[in-house]
């Protein structure tokens, strides 16, 4: 069992765009098998990246998990010239899938430790009803 399913790509990217990138046989009909392949390709990507860091229970996947396979699933049946957008989105998939095992991100999405934002010491001050400026009035 996958990450994601067939119809986690149908109901993300749309069946028109299946159809353009999985009907080998132009028969009008997705080739299940081949998205089917893509998607083990995109598991087994997203394991070696997180190896030695992130334990995955294959019952109960993190949900972010369908979301990452997603994309590089899509971004892998595009082949070698995919557009812009899946290239983004598998870019950015790696990019987070490298931060999870630096332990600076969550499969489920939550931070990897508290984040704490220091004030600025540029911060400017403002006096509620105090104005600097009129209106020349």
């Amino acid at each position: 069992m996958t990450f994601a399913s067939v119809d986690d790509l149908r109901l993300r990217y749309g069946d028109q765009e299946l159809l353009l990138l999985a009907d080998r046989d132009r028969d009008g009909v997705i080739d299940a098998d081949v998205v089917e392949a893509h998607l083990e390709d995109a598991d087994a990507e997203i394991i070696s990246e997180l190896a030695g860091t992130v334990t995955i229970d294959p019952a109960s996947p993190p949900l972010n998990l369908k979301r990452l396979a997603c994309q590089i699933a899509r971004y892998r049946l595009y082949g070698a010239n995919p557009p812009e957008a899946p290239r983004k989105d598998y870019e950015d998939t790696l990019k987070f899938l490298r931060r999870v095992r630096a332990g600076e991100a969550n499969l489920d999405g939550g931070a990897a430790a508290p984040i704490e934002i220091p004030p600025s010491p540029r911060a400017a001050a403002v006096t509620p009803g105090s104005r600097i400026f009129n209106r020349g009035l």
